[in-house]
């Protein structure tokens, strides 16, 4: 959040250790979102951009865990939002549950070096399950069963969590401060002036 309470950014937080985060956003903001966190780094806390170092591919569907399976030996199930480190194949992978097309869904990063053979494990593990490629189009016009906003078309600064939905994921007794939590706590208590409404 911005000290006005308003969106600052949608990302994933993903815990992969005890004292290492990954953080997924949108590609495109990555430089202002970097200056943003940049500007509020505190002693004894590095951020690594790694989005030119890491790349991979989002499976989704009734079938995706299916596939998954065949194509690592971790039988451990993910919970939704879980993120996991996974051997795919033969590369070494981080796996999250969540999927941005509504359905059943897992993204898997891998390094850039390991996505050619990345494509090929997936692409011959679900050849029965009748696995085709979907774009980014597709995607977009997925997310909307579930009314999934998206930075830069529902999601901006103009909005508050509470006005776009968002604000599920605000931890309000939370008991550290946080940038926003002030004017967050003062839209909660007297409620957002208008909501984002889907149709």
């Amino acid at each position: 959040l911005a000290p006005s309470g308003r969106i600052i950014g949608d990302f994933t937080v993903s815990c992969l250790s005890e004292a290492e985060f990954m953080l997924t956003a949108s590609y495109g903001a990555q430089g202002w979102h970097l200056r943003w966190f940049e500007g509020l780094l505190e002693e004894g806390v590095r951020i690594d951009n790694v989005s030119d170092a890491r790349t991979g591919f989002q499976i989704a569907g009734p079938k995706a865990t299916e596939l998954l399976g065949r194509v690592t030996r971790d039988r451990a199930p993910l919970r939704f939002m879980d993120c996991r480190r996974m051997t795919v194949g033969m590369a070494d992978c981080l796996v999250q549950r969540v999927s941005y097309t509504a359905d059943l869904g897992y993204e898997i990063f891998c390094d850039h070096m390991s996505q050619r053979h990345l494509w090929h494990v997936l692409r011959e593990a679900g050849r029965d399950l009748g696995l085709m490629p979907f774009g980014m189009r597709a995607m977009m016009s997925l997310r909307l069963d579930k009314w999934f906003g998206s930075w830069g078309r529902e999601f901006s600064p103009d909005y508050t969590p509470a006005e776009t939905g968002l604000d599920r994921f605000v931890r309000y007794n939370k008991p550290a401060d946080f940038v926003g939590k002030a004017a967050a706590l003062a839209e909660k208590a007297k409620g957002p002036r208008r909501r984002l409404a889907s149709f």
